[in-house]
């Protein structure tokens, strides 16, 4: 039986969805509109995400295991990046184009910093839980290249954007904005971080089969990864030919399992009737 947090979360979902489907039958030009859409995106999905930014940090506060308050401390975040990513695409606007170029990509690494760093604290986590101490995918000798080239990664396209900011450089603000560049190379630069967390899709199911000694684990990573594959539906297949409804459903619902995969961190055993030792009666 469902807690009141759980239950609380689930009547937020509930609502948020049968919001959207209205809008989704008799009114679809409002999710359809540039300027509608991403407000009231925004304003429905707001409760489930504040409430599981709330659990992330509070369970982070409470629990006394330092693995799963690191794990809580990155679903908090993830939270925040998420919902201020969408808040900035679609609340900017392209002009002045200055403008938009800088906070979308910043927050746009922001976000990939953020999730980045959940998906190498989580393998460091299944690592040390493990009881074969298993290094999955040899992360430990990756992560540290991973980040310097990440970082490296960061590091040029701050670099490229103060340059375009400064100079007023209209073809290398376009060329940031689309994620096009006339250069191989740093085409290359900018999309190695994406790659990564592509990539994270196949780390995610691996750390989750590994982390089956511990069960509060095991779920954490269970309830996040349908939230780790709806970003890269979202940022990756939320063009043109992606319904806009569709993208509506899933960022509602990745509010929830992110509440979930927060919430999961407290351990919480059940009795069963079983286990219960029965009452003997007393000796004549």
């Amino acid at each position: 039986m469902a807690d009141r947090a759980g239950t609380t979360a689930l009547l937020l979902l509930v609502a948020a969805l049968a919001v959207s489907g209205f809008f989704i039958v008799f009114a679809p030009a409002v999710l359809a509109s540039n300027t509608l859409g991403p407000v009231f995106l925004l304003v429905v999905s707001f409760p489930i995400y504040s409430y599981a930014a709330y659990w992330a940090f509070s369970i982070r506060r409470a629990l006394a295991v330092r693995l799963y308050r690191n794990q809580a401390f990155g679903i908090g975040f993830v939270v925040l990046a998420l919902y201020l990513t969408i808040a900035v695409f679609g609340l900017i606007p392209t002009t002045p184009l200055q403008l938009y170029a800088a906070l979308t990509n910043l927050i746009f690494y922001f976000l990939f910093f953020v999730m980045f760093y959940w998906l190498d604290v989580s393998i460091l986590t299944a690592h040390r839980a493990d009881p074969l101490l298993r290094d999955t995918l040899h992360w430990s000798k990756l992560r540290m290249p991973l980040w310097i080239a990440n970082g490296f990664t960061w590091g040029t396209i701050l670099v490229l954007l103060i340059i375009a900011e400064i100079t007023g450089n209209v073809s290398i603000l376009n060329q940031l904005d689309t994620g096009s560049f006339n250069s191989a190379l740093v085409t290359f630069v900018y999309l190695f971080p994406i790659a990564v967390l592509i990539c994270g899709i196949i780390l995610l199911p691996a750390i989750t089969i590994r982390s089956k000694w511990d069960r509060t684990l095991q779920r954490h990573f269970m309830w996040f990864t349908p939230s780790y594959a709806g970003l890269i539906i979202i940022f990756f297949f939320g063009g043109p030919p992606f319904p806009s409804s569709l993208r509506f459903i899933v960022f509602i619902v990745m509010g929830y399992t992110l509440y979930r995969s927060a919430k999961s961190l407290v351990p919480m055993n059940r009795i069963s009737p079983d286990s219960v030792p029965k009452a003997e009666p007393p000796p004549p």
